[in-house]
């Protein structure tokens, strides 16, 4: 079944509630992912074992299309990919990731270069979490039933779309970014997103989601200028 995205348009005025201003001269751009198509999620089958009481009425779905009944769609990374010559540090917070219900929550993650990183286990149940890496050093470890792990800036990469899996358990899968700057969002589950604190300049906004791939759109933000409405328009 082939997937394409038909782009990325601007329209303005796009409602949403209003935000905080940004300090002076710094912009900001926001929208919202929006799937168009058809897509019935699929059905996990569970096996027999310690996670199938996590889902005593019925099994989970799969999480490779998440679309809002009005079309907002989640789990799409919205990045600044090019234009932007500042120098960040890390954030002094950790980015989490937990294991709840033999899934993985978030599905999609992103987190800065050298940014550190808890990884934590809700469940009493046994799992494995392997970092599928190409650019960054492997990460693979077990943790045996509820508790938290903190890895210490462990990529210091930009890296995008790294597989996370759990050995023990098949099913289970999500996808970690790393970037070198810290603008960026995920999008939840009305699909919406926002970059702030962005110097005036000219941009190029990438949207990637896992299956229906990437778009990028040239934008360009004047001193403390606020540009709403970015729709990303994805269709399969």
């Amino acid at each position: 079944m082939r997937a394409w995205i038909a782009g990325l348009v601007l329209v303005a005025g796009c409602g949403r509630e209003a935000s905080p201003p940004d300090p002076p001269g710094q912009a900001r751009v926001s929208g919202r992912a929006i799937f168009r198509g058809t897509h019935k999620r699929g059905v996990i089958q569970i096996p027999p074992g310690d996670c199938q009481h996590h889902h005593p009425d019925k099994p989970p779905l799969k999480e490779d299309i998440v679309a809002a009944p009005d079309g907002g769609l989640r789990d799409v990374l919205v990045y600044i990919k090019s234009g932007l010559d500042a120098k960040y540090a890390p954030p002094a917070q950790a980015a989490v990731i937990d294991q709840k219900a033999c899934t993985y929550v978030p599905h999609v993650s992103a987190i800065m270069v050298s940014q550190d990183l808890e990884v934590v286990n809700s469940d009493a149940t046994y799992h494995n979490v392997h970092f599928h890496v190409r650019a960054n050093a492997e990460r693979n470890f077990s943790m045996e039933g509820v508790g938290r792990r903190l890895l210490k800036a462990p990529f210091e990469t930009p890296e995008l779309r790294v597989p996370i899996e759990c050995d023990q358990h098949s099913w289970m899968a999500a996808r970690l970014h790393v970037l070198p700057h810290p603008k960026f969002a995920v999008t939840g589950e009305d699909g919406r997103f926002e970059i702030p604190g962005l110097p005036a300049g000219t941009y190029t906004l990438a949207a990637l989601h896992d299956l229906l791939g990437e778009r990028t759109l040239q934008i360009t933000l004047a001193d403390a200028e606020s540009k709403p409405g970015v729709e990303l328009i994805f269709e399969k």
